[in-house]
């Protein structure tokens, strides 16, 4: 349980003891802002591969859905990778956020291919 709650603390460096605080509390308007950038970067991974195979992108409370879920998971370990661009203008820690959602919902994508190709098996 300890390793779950160390997972999801943001102020803790990776590794150390979970009361082991190495950094300044982040405002929690900062925090929900950076996911909110993780967010539109997986919905926008959608809208872009709509655009490659050149079919109209429907947006879908279903895949927001996803997008919130897919993103809780994954954002302590983007903050924890993004944690060194925390000295850098707000625009860029926005920035490399939203590029890891892009990338993240890539990854998930591919997952869920492969796991709808093996059921039809």
């Amino acid at each position: 349980m300890e390793q779950i709650l160390q997972y999801f603390n943001l102020s803790v460096a990776p590794g150390a003891g979970i009361h082991t605080i190495v950094a300044e509390p982040i405002p929690w308007q900062w925090q929900l802002a950076l996911y909110g950038a993780l967010i539109v970067g997986i919905l926008a991974n959608g809208y872009l591969a709509a655009v490659r195979s050149k079919r109209r992108y429907r947006f879908s409370w279903q895949r927001f859905l996803v997008s919130v879920i897919v993103g809780i998971v994954i954002f302590p370990a983007i903050y924890q990778g993004a944690q060194a661009n925390l000295g850098q203008p707000s625009t860029v820690q926005l920035a490399l956020i939203f590029a890891s959602g892009l990338g993240y919902e890539s990854l998930f994508s591919g997952i869920v291919s492969l796991a709808a190709g093996a059921e039809r098996r």
